[in-house]
């Protein structure tokens, strides 16, 4: 059966083709747009999923989307921004929420009435962009005459992780800022079959709650989330902790949000600084305070969960399940044997994981499968890049070995840019768009991130050699599927702090990618010649782009990230290109 799965009704726009269970191919629309966690119709996704999978519209037999049918989404839309304004300053409304009891509670009267219908005001032009967005994708899609189906948010999230874990039986865990009705939910799934566990109802979010002091910090809350988890390593967490703590607590099994995190939110719009309430604490403390909390919540209730069904394996999505010190410590907790993290975690997986979930219904998939990687996006052949580099005038020359080549460069102190094979699925750079460099430079950290022109906290993270990970990382025991996906991190040995510097993080940890050559024979060939040629296991592996943009997807983004990020080499394919001004 073929089937397509299609995501926009948030952010990161995709799609995702699923033959006969299997994932063909997936991308998301940011990648040829430009724009990071681009929203827009994923019309180039689709066409790229049909072309890779060889097929044409009439050849798809279930379309399958993210989120509710048409009809609801705007029941859905009305609903969602109705409480929405009654949360937030929405179209200059001011804040009408209370709080008793632990419980959010609505204004009623005159003042209601007027939210209400400012509130709506703003759901035409919503319904507008989601019909326009949609008709784009049935023009594309003309010829198709299967069924349409919708599957929901939390589902697509769920179904990603359960089905590409390989756990028959397992706890699933999603955390993240809205899926229009839960934020963190937890299901007990046993061969197939889905009980739910406890539930978080919106809007007592965990994403908000991190998004918040993203916010508050100066980052954008979608995309920089990752640099407060970096942050947080540099501060006293009990410092801030008295204030922070008021913000989100646990009570039973669910998470509770206090108004506060709105109100927050909005003076910091308005005045562009911090409360009066967090004020007096640095950066660092907060940031401290805000990951331990999240940390402590999520934890509690994860224990609880565990306790109850006495599940060992746990799997993961969701946004805030990219923040890989939280899955570190869910990783750690004593009755947790193993644990996975969807690689395209954020709704950049809800392609893939509504098209899995109709598979699994159509009995396409028998049982949770093992991803052999992510390289599930475009590629370009060694004609189509060398016709790139001399349209660009750019000098080259071919490799006869590229494995040796580059681990050449590397242990002569060069920064190489990589860029081949198909580009990767989801978040994180894992080879074939990387920008590799030893990690033996403490220093590495501040002069490339200028260069790169990039803001960070956290270090480089370490591609490894997955024969030799004992010799670098403490306690990966039941985690080395998700590490093969750059998702989790570990407490690194002594000798990984004494010989890689570079992408060891103050607090002691790394996160790494594990290469093997079963699943990444060409990044394995280079770091097995580099190993031979230093005696470290392990080089930086740091995305392939430029600040605030997407991974590079083309020759041509290549090149230009490139040249602009004045990097040494560029191993484009089978070419080698010398930076002009190095």
């Amino acid at each position: 059966m073929n089937i397509l799965g299609i995501s926009f009704e948030q952010h990161d726009a995709g799609a995702a083709m699923v033959v006969d269970g299997k994932i063909i191919a997936s991308v998301n629309e940011e990648r040829f747009t430009r724009f990071k966690m681009d929203n827009a119709a994923p019309i180039e996704s689709i066409k790229y999923c049909l072309v890779a999978s060889n097929l044409k519209p009439s050849d798809i037999d279930i379309i399958v989307m993210s989120g509710f049918k048409f009809w609801k989404k705007i029941w859905f839309f009305g609903n969602y921004y109705r409480k929405e304004a009654l949360f937030t300053r929405f179209r200059g409304i001011s804040f009408f929420m209370r709080l008793k009891n632990g419980e959010f509670n609505y204004f009623s009267g005159f003042k209601a009435i007027i939210v209400n219908l400012l509130a709506m005001t703003g759901i035409p032009s919503l319904v507008v962009l989601y019909l326009v967005r949609y008709l784009k994708i049935k023009k594309t899609l003309f010829g198709f005459k299967g069924k349409w189906l919708w599957v929901d948010h939390h589902v697509g999230h769920m179904a990603s992780n359960y089905y590409t874990s390989g756990f028959k039986n397992c706890l699933s865990i999603v955390i993240e800022g809205t899926d229009w009705i839960n934020t963190m939910v937890v299901d007990r799934i046993e061969e197939g079959k889905i009980t739910n566990i406890c539930a978080s109802p919106w809007p007592h979010s965990a994403g908000y709650f991190y998004g918040l002091i993203t916010m508050l910090l100066g980052f954008n809350p979608y995309s920089h989330a990752g640099k407060i988890t970096g942050l947080s390593s540099f501060g006293d967490p009990n410092t801030a902790m008295c204030e922070v703590k008021k913000l989100m607590w646990v009570e039973g099994m669910e998470l509770r949000l206090s108004p506060n995190v709105f109100t927050f939110r909005n003076y910091y719009v308005k005045h562009k600084k911090l409360p009066p309430e967090l004020e007096t604490y640095t950066k660092e403390e907060l940031s401290a305070a805000f990951q331990a909390n999240l940390e402590n919540c999520i934890l509690e209730i994860v224990k609880q969960a565990v306790e109850i069904t006495k599940m060992e394996n746990i799997t993961l999505s969701g946004g805030v399940s990219a923040n890989v010190k939280l899955n570190q410590k869910i990783h750690n907790l004593p009755n947790v044997k193993n644990i996975y993290i969807f690689p395209a975690m954020s709704d950049a997986g809800q392609a893939v994981g509504v098209a899995l979930y109709v598979a699994a219904q159509f009995d396409d998939i028998k049982e949770p499968i093992q991803l052999n990687n992510v390289y599930l996006g475009p590629h370009y052949s060694d004609v189509e890049i060398e016709k790139y580099l001399k349209q660009m005038n750019v000098k080259y020359i071919k490799m006869n070995s590229v494995a040796k080549n580059i681990a050449r460069l590397l242990a002569n102190g060069a920064v190489v840019a990589r860029f081949t094979g198909r580009i990767e699925y989801g978040p994180r750079a894992l080879g074939n768009r990387s920008i590799f460099y030893q990690t033996s430079d403490p220093g590495v950290n501040d002069w490339l991130n200028k260069r790169l022109k990039r803001t960070e906290f956290m270090p480089f993270a370490p591609m490894s050699l997955a024969e030799e990970t004992d010799k670098l990382y403490l306690n990966t025991k039941g985690a080395e599927y998700a590490a093969r996906f750059m998702t989790i991190t570990f407490s690194c040995t002594n000798w990984m702090k004494k010989n890689c510097p570079a992408v060891v993080h103050v607090d002691g940890t790394a996160r790494p990618q594990f290469v093997d050559n079963k699943y990444n024979p060409d990044s394995y060939e280079i770091l097995k010649e580099y190993y031979m040629l230093t005696g470290i296991p392990a080089i930086i592996n740091t995305s392939f782009n430029m600040h605030g943009e997407p991974i590079v997807l083309t020759p041509q983004n290549a090149i230009n990230s490139f040249l602009h990020g004045s990097l040494d080499y560029l191993a484009i394919g089978p070419f080698l290109v010398k930076h002009p001004n190095n």
